[in-house]
Order: C-alpha cells, then sequence, then structure tokens
C-alpha cells in the first residue's frame, strides 16, 4: 500500500455513506414558478405602472385609432342587407290544373309561383321602387343628406353629377355640372333645378351663405339594374313563401 492509499484510509466517511442510507432531498414543487402569483391574483401595482410607463404611446395609439375611425365613417360607403319574407296566397297547383282544363269560362287565378319572382325582379316594379326610396341619388358628402332629403325627379330629367353653391350673402345660387359650367341660376328658397327634371325646394335656412352641395343623380333605368344586381330573390319548394 502506498502513502496516498493510507492517507484515503485514513479520512473519515460520512454518517449516511458509512450506513448506507440514501440522502434525503427535498420534494420538488408541482407549480412551476410564477404560478403562485397568478393564484393570488392580478398585481395592480404592476400593472398600473406598466401604464404610467407606456401611457404616451398608449394614448398615441389610442387617438390614431379614433381618428382612423372617423375617418372612415366619414368616407366609407354605407351597405345595408335587408331580408323579408312574403306569404303568396296561392291555390293548390293541383286545383288551378283542373280549373285550366274546364273550359275558357273559368275563375282567375294569381300567377304561377315561379312567375312571382319574375315579377319581382321586373323594371316594372324595380323602376317604382327606385324611384320611391330615392335610390337614384348619391350624396357625396354625408353633412348635405338633410338637404337634399326632399329631392324627387320629374318623369324626364338630366342625370348627372352636380354642384349646387350659394353666394356670400345667401340670396342666390348656382347649380354647375361637374365641369363647373352653370346650368341655372335662381334666388335662394325657389325650386332648384326644375329645367333639368329636378323637384328640389330646400328652405332657405338649409342654404347659408357660402354652402356647396354636391351630388349626382343617376337615371332610373341604371338604378334599377344595380339594384336588380344586388337582390336575391328564392322562392320555397311548395311556392308559398318568397324570400328577396
Amino acid at each position: 500500500m502506498t502513502i496516498g492509499d493510507q492517507e484515503a484510509a485514513l479520512v473519515p466517511l460520512p454518517a449516511h455513506l458509512r450506513s448506507g442510507a440514501v440522502p434525503h432531498s427535498p420534494t420538488p414543487s408541482l407549480v412551476e414558478p410564477g404560478f403562485a402569483e397568478l393564484e393570488r391574483g392580478i398585481d395592480w401595482r404592476r400593472v398600473w405602472g406598466a401604464v404610467r410607463r407606456f401611457k404616451w404611446l398608449i394614448l398615441s395609439v389610442t387617438v390614431l385609432g379614433t381618428a382612423a375611425g372617423v375617418v372612415a365613417a366619414r368616407f366609407a360607403k354605407p351597405e345595408y342587407l335587408a331580408q323579408a319574407t312574403i306569404w303568396i296566397d296561392q291555390a293548390d297547383r293541383e286545383e288551378n290544373r283542373r280549373d285550366a282544363d274546364r273550359g275558357p269560362i273559368r275563375s282567375g287565378h294569381l300567377l304561377e309561383p315561379e312567375a312571382w319572382v319574375d315579377l319581382l325582379q321586373s323594371y316594372v316594379v324595380l323602376d317604382q321602387v327606385v324611384r320611391d326610396q330615392r335610390l337614384f341619388l348619391r350624396v357625396l358628402v354625408p353633412a348635405d343628406k338633410a338637404v337634399l332629403a326632399t329631392l324627387r325627379v320629374a318623369e324626364r330629367y338630366r342625370p348627372g353629377v352636380f354642384r349646387l353653391t350659394v353666394d356670400s350673402v345667401g340670396q342666390s345660387y348656382t347649380l354647375a355640372n361637374a365641369d363647373g359650367v352653370t346650368l341655372e341660376r335662381g334666388a335662394v328658397g325657389d325650386s332648384i333645378g326644375a329645367r333639368l327634371g329636378l323637384l328640389w325646394a330646400p328652405k332657405r335656412e338649409q342654404l347659408p351663405p357660402g354652402r356647396r352641395i354636391r351630388f349626382s343623380v343617376a337615371t332610373v333605368r341604371d338604378a334599377a339594374r344595380g339594384l336588380e344586381a344586388a337582390l336575391d330573390v328564392r322562392t320555397d319548394p311548395q311556392g308559398n313563401f318568397l324570400h328577396p
């Protein structure tokens, strides 16, 4: 045995190694760090500190988002979706066929269920809807809707883009087209655009000095075509319900 071996043999071993026992180690926690804080609730002091630290960034994002929403609401064209269900009080088809076989003299009956779709999409109906709902009119600035709320058109009228300008004293107006060519002049309070087929007489208080209004008027048939393209009409298998 060497001198190094003798020195190693003289070093006493720890008690747990001499007895053969396994050293005790603490049981690992089943909860990961950070979860205990969540169980205790939100630390509002840290939240408030973060808000104070980034207050200018939060304020800038809020202001920019609000401004973007206002601009989008002012210039974006709103689109609406309307749905309806129409009940067609139609006699049974077999009964209609029996009536048709009785001879030239028989009681009249309404259209076949499929023909109601064609009737609804016909220009006889669509043209009248365009006139009643004033779908031929397009208001270019939302603030001018109240002034143009009474505008109608005659049976024959001139379509186009128009610009109405009131003078600096609020006594007279000038109606021009999109190119700036004067089409009509008159006194504020009188009918506007009568020679063009426009039926429009806004009140004097609606046309203050310097007021400018831009609007466009399409033909009834062009507006009816647009309405027809946006109209989706279906019938149920029994032909009693019409879904426009």
